[in-house]
């Protein structure tokens, strides 16, 4: 990195705009930064520091503290660099956080930091990479240099008093040093990904050794030895147990099918006396259901003749209807005879008026005779009128044109006001926007911490009652087991007193032979059968088989709780203090951020309209100056126009009488004669139009009169033909009168219903006598089986069944899992031989790696050590030199003591003594000299490696007052080789002889209104 340009404003002693141009030093310059104590020296190496990092170079003072006291309130203190970087040209701006006047009212506000950054093209065109947030533009200077702050501070500027830092710094920090200018961050992910590989490896061997040990503890197992030889000796048993099994399973099958024929049987008897009693009821109830029959073909009856019934009511209904038809004709026929005689009257005046027409005709045809003479009046005045109107407008137009361009320039900066506003609250945003997305990851961690809070709870919660369990079955098992030991032996001590009750004097002992038998074995309580003690045995494995599955529950539990737990820790870690605040306070926060993001992009929008307005604005100031310098130039035409058309009018009215000169006088005169004509024939023609159609109604109303009469006449007859019809019907029918007939009828839903009902009754009586035949012919010489005996034949059939059934599952279950633990050793063993062969090689890459072996040096350690190497022979000729010939620096290559790390140590080797001693015992003076040599020789031997981070600056601030004059002058000589070399060196220092060897120097000048700069080039 080199800087080209620098410009400082309002900041540090600078209370104006300072530049310095480092490109009038030349392309690889040596120059003296001079000037008095507290003038600025240190505060240009800050600038540059800032500019490009945030930060000055000593670190004491922070951005906000580097304004300018004197400058003006309402400057903004500022700084600008343009560097160079590998061919390519930046420039980058920062403005650190400072007070600022208020735009309204008094007191200031405070205006957040920004910075920007672009890039140069070969032309000077700039094209922005960071618009305004801090953060960007910081990450984009580290990730571009490849520098931080602190190593840019250690590797490019020798701060003042600080210059010791880099030669005194140890293995740990120098090989984050290095690690980054020599970019072999490579070496250390390939120790870290070999030492995660080899733990993960470590802990899978780990985890398959426990693995071996619960399988075998799950079978209740000593070794795999008792394996093979329990599998040995079950398999033989187990198939034994098997035939038994089926044998009565058979036995079962046959009495369960014997009991089903039984229940067969037995349910056809009770069938038979079910269609008996249902046959019973059936005949009780034929009576009710002759009733019905009855009711419903008299119903039939009823429904024949109902069409006779009904016509009696519809002929009604008619007569009815014609009689209000026949009393509404004679009312309407009364009507019209009166309108009739109205109209008769009307016509009659009508005709009075036609004498008065044909005069109003004779007025129409002389008013006609004026109308050209009219036409040329009227266009003579409505040419005047139309220039007036012109002129007036034109006027207006004028006026509305001054007062457009005025609003416009009004509009224009009020909207550029609100523009600067805007723009000053938007400086916030990027902020804001980094803060709300904060918030939502702690949101997001927090929402995720409290969901592992609880699995971790309800996971410790299951492993506590799981711990319980195992406990309970623990003393359940151990309980079954005394049990079963103590059945064991009662039934062992038990079958000598058994063989004793057999025994006669003078016949052999089963078990010893003799014949005598002076005391025969007795017991004296109650011995347990085979049954009991197998019974025993039974619940005993049963209690082994469901703790050795609560003891597998319980470590699978144990695992996940730890998973779980770290899980928590980690995320307890990833939020740090927001872990314990409320997730409600962190929300409100969010929300408030959110609202202030949602404002300020609002605002944005709302400047980009702004923009876009301004830009109208313009053009419409414009539009209005032209406009207005048209309507001037249109007014003084019309006025021309006006007096031409003014004369025009007055040799028109010459030629017309003066009651119809005015504009529409004639016209209107024309128009009310025609209305005149128009209405006195209207009203003629009306008058006998209204009376023919008086004539017609009456005609009409008579006529409709004369019909109402005669539909009145045959409703009457036709209701006397159905009265007979019915007559003649009913007596014909089943019914003596009226009364009977409407007494049989039913609604459509209750004959349906009714009919339904006899339909059901006939169809059960159907299927009853077919069920009824059926039984008994199934019956047929049969007798009611007992069911108790084939029940209790089947009960025993299942009791022997299910005793065969659990002695075989006993001992398959056992058989079972003793070959499921075999296979799970084979898979377990298979899988830790792959692990262990794969961890002789992974382990051993991993030991060697990271510095595990010999000398504990690290691969990465080791790589930066050849490079220090080529450093330190640098650095040594320059101080050999810069010495006499006394000093050059070496790399400890003895290890430190404990685990502090090692191999990146120096020292330094003093040819008067002979002897070798640590860095920090060298005076001021020469710790001076080591840290520049120290320094110089880093920045060869980075250029020199490709990929290497590019020093082609260096800044020396203050030091060389503790050098002697001899020391100083071969410093100098050093400096002076470097810029050889093509690299900038920047010194700060009071040393008057210094000034004297350096021809190009900035000169700070203080002053009591400030400091400034001058460049004096040589």
């Amino acid at each position: 990195m080199r800087p080209l340009s620098l410009t400082m404003t309002a900041f540090g002693p600078f209370p104006g705009t300072e530049t310095v141009d480092f490109d009038k030093f030349g392309d690889a310059p040596l120059f003296l930064i001079n000037g008095p104590t507290g003038s600025g020296k240190t505060t240009i190496l800050d600038a540059i520091c800032f500019a490009l990092y945030g930060q000055t170079t000593g670190d004491e003072r922070e951005g906000s503290q580097m304004r300018c006291d004197l400058a003006p309130a309402e400057t903004l203190a500022e700084v600008s660099l343009t560097f160079e970087l590998a061919g390519q040209h930046y420039r980058i701006r920062r403005v650190p956080e400072q007070q600022k006047p208020k735009l309204r009212g008094e007191g200031t506000t405070s205006h957040s930091t920004e910075a920007q950054l672009w890039s140069l093209n070969s032309a000077g065109e700039e094209q922005l990479i960071v618009a305004r947030k801090v953060k960007d533009a910081t990450a984009e200077i580290e990730n571009r240099t490849g520098l931080n702050a602190d190593q840019f501070r250690q590797v490019m500027v020798l701060p003042q008093g600080k210059f010791r830092q880099l030669l005194m710094a140890d293995s740990k920090d120098r090989e984050q040093i290095f690690g980054q200018l020599f970019q072999t961050q490579v070496y250390k992910k390939l120790e870290d990904n070999l030492k995660a590989q080899s733990a993960e490896i470590r802990r899978e061997v780990q985890k398959f050794e426990h693995v071996q040990v619960g399988i075998l503890e799950g079978s209740e197992l000593d070794s795999p030895q008792a394996l093979v030889e329990e599998l040995t000796s079950l398999k033989p048993e187990c198939e034994e147990a098997l035939k038994s099994k089926d044998i009565k399973n058979k036995e079962l099958v046959d009495n369960s099918n014997k009991l089903l024929k039984a229940n067969a049987v037995l349910v056809s008897f009770e069938n038979l006396a079910e269609a008996e009693a249902q046959q019973q009821q059936l005949a009780d109830k034929k009576n009710a259901i002759d009733v019905h029959r009855d009711q419903l073909k008299q119903a039939e009856q009823a429904q024949k003749i109902k069409p006779e019934f009904e016509q009696i009511a519809r002929n009604q209904q008619a007569l009815s209807e014609a009689k209000g038809k026949l009393k509404k004709a004679i009312q309407q026929q009364g009507d019209c005879k009166t309108a009739f005689e109205e109209a008769g009257k009307t016509n009659n005046a009508a005709e009075q008026k036609r004498g008065q027409l044909d005069a109003s005709k004779q007025q129409l045809t002389r008013l006609e005779s004026y109308h050209e003479r009219s036409e040329q009046l009227a266009q003579a005045q409505a040419a005047l009128r139309k220039v007036e109107t012109e002129e007036s407008a034109a006027k207006e137009n004028a006026s509305k044109a001054e007062l457009s361009l005025k609003t416009s320039i009004n509009d224009r900066d009020k909207s550029q006001g609100l523009q600067q506003d805007i723009q000053r609250e938007l400086s916030t945003l990027s902020d804001k926007q980094l803060q709300l997305k904060g918030l939502e990851d702690q949101l997001a961690d927090k929402v995720t911490l409290q969901g592992l809070q609880h699995q971790v709870d309800q996971a410790e919660k299951n492993l506590e009652q799981a711990k319980e369990q195992g406990k309970k079955l623990s003393d359940e098992h151990k309980a079954l087991e005394t049990n079963t030991k103590t059945l064991e032996l009662a039934w062992h001590q038990g079958q000598a007193a058994i063989l004793a009750l057999d025994l006669n004097t003078g016949q052999p002992c089963p078990v010893c032979g003799s014949s005598e038998h002076p005391q025969p074995a007795h017991s004296e309580q109650i011995l347990p059968t085979e049954l009991e003690l197998e019974q025993a045995r039974t619940d005993q494995q049963q209690a082994a088989d469901k703790l050795t599955s609560a003891r597998e529950n319980y470590a699978s539990l144990n695992s996940h709780v730890k998973s779980l737990q770290t899980q928590y820790d980690q995320a307890v870690a990833k939020l740090g203090d927001a872990a314990n605040q409320p997730i409600a306070q962190l929300q409100q926060q969010h929300d408030t951020v959110k609202q202030d993001v949602a404002k300020l992009l609002k605002q944005q929008r709302q400047l980009i309209e702004l923009e876009e307005s301004i830009n109208g604005l313009k053009a419409s100031e414009e539009q209005a100056r032209t406009a207005l310098d048209e309507a001037t130039k249109h007014r003084s035409e019309i006025t021309a126009q006006l007096a031409t058309a003014n004369s025009g009018v007055s040799a028109a009215e010459q030629e017309l009488p003066e009651e119809y000169r005015q504009t529409g006088a004639l016209q209107a005169a024309i128009v009310k004669a025609q209305n005149t004509i128009s209405v006195a024939e209207q009203q003629i023609k009306q008058a006998r139009e209204s009376y023919d159609l008086a004539s017609a109604a009456w005609q009409a109303a008579k006529a409709t009169e004369q019909a109402a009469i005669e539909t009145q006449e045959r409703a009457e007859v036709l209701l006397k033909q159905a009265d007979d019809a019915w007559s003649a019907v009913l007596q014909a029918s089943c019914f003596e009168i009226q009364q009977d007939y409407i007494n049989a009828g039913f609604s459509e839903a209750d004959f349906k219903t009714l009919q339904q009902g006899i339909a059901e009754y006939d169809a059960e009586c159907q299927r009853v006598r077919g069920s009824l035949d059926q039984q008994q012919k199934t019956l047929d010489g049969q007798q009611k089986p007992d069911l108790a005996e084939f029940e209790a034949a089947k009960q025993i059939a299942e009791q022997e069944k299910r005793e065969a059934e659990e002695s075989w599952l006993v001992l398959d279950k056992r058989l079972t899992a003793l070959q499921n633990t075999e296979k799970k050793l084979a898979e377990a063993k298979a899988d830790c031989k792959a692990l262990e062969d794969e961890y002789k090689v992974i382990g051993t890459l991993s030991d060697v790696a990271n510095g595990q072996t010999g000398d504990k040096v690290s691969l990465q350690r080791f790589v930066l050590s050849v490079l220090l190497d080529d450093v330190l022979l640098e650095a040594s000729q320059r101080l050999n030199m810069m010495s006499k010939g006394r000093y050059q620096l070496l790399r400890k290559e003895d290890r430190s003591k404990g685990n502090k790390a090692s191999g990146l140590d120096l020292e330094v080797e003093d040819a008067y003594t002979g002897k070798v001693r640590p860095v920090a015992t060298l005076s001021g003076g020469e710790s001076f000299m080591a840290a520049l040599a120290m320094a110089l020789g880093l920045s060869d031997v980075v250029q020199a490696y490709a990929g290497g981070i590019r020093l082609d600056t260096l800044f020396i601030d203050e030091g060389f007052g503790s050098l002697d004059p001899e020391s100083l002058d071969l410093a100098v000589r050093t400096l002076i080789d470097l810029q050889a070399s093509g690299r900038m060196v920047g010194v700060i220092s009071h040393v008057p002889d210094l000034k004297e060897q350096m021809s190009q120097r900035l000169d700070v000048i203080a002053g009591r209104e400030g400091s400034s700069i001058r460049l004096v080039a040589g």
